[in-house]
């Protein structure tokens, strides 16, 4: 098959000026080579199509079989818990205040300023740095 494609490729080039009938031994093989390896690459192609194809009427058909967002956490959570890496606490980021602008009159967002916060802010801030520390040096130790 690849040699008959090989040959038919060959006889419906245009020879050049000079050139015989019959091409060189070399030219032939070069050519059936060519030709073996179009096929092999389109029928990879085809292949490739249809398991994407049928992947996706997989998940259509079974989405049972396909994890969900939430059971990854779950299943991250426990494997790092067997492992004994600790896991942050939620940071919490506040909803920026809506302040006017005195030139606009225009409703612009303000970012809570690290200037304006009390003591209990102050304190809550700097125990989670620490604590995101103590872990990170935690989990570098340990692996």
């Amino acid at each position: 098959m690849d040699i008959e494609a090989g040959l038919k490729a060959i006889s419906s080039r245009r020879r050049a000026e000079g050139e015989t009938a019959f091409p060189e031994i070399q030219a032939i093989v070069e050519e059936c080579q060519a030709a073996s390896r179009n096929r092999r690459i389109a029928a990879q192609r085809e292949r490739r199509i249809a398991d994407e194809a049928a992947e996706r009427r997989r998940r259509i058909t079974h989405p049972e079989d396909f994890v969900a967002d939430d059971e990854i956490k779950a299943m991250a959570e426990k494997l790092s818990a067997k492992i004994g890496f600790d896991q942050p606490k939620e940071i919490v980021i506040p909803a920026p205040v809506m302040l006017t602008c005195p030139h606009c009159s225009a409703e612009l967002p303000v970012s809570p300023n690290i200037r304006f916060w009390n003591a209990e802010e102050l304190r809550s801030h700097a125990d989670t740095l620490d604590e995101l520390q103590r872990m990170a040096d935690k989990n570098r130790v340990s692996q």
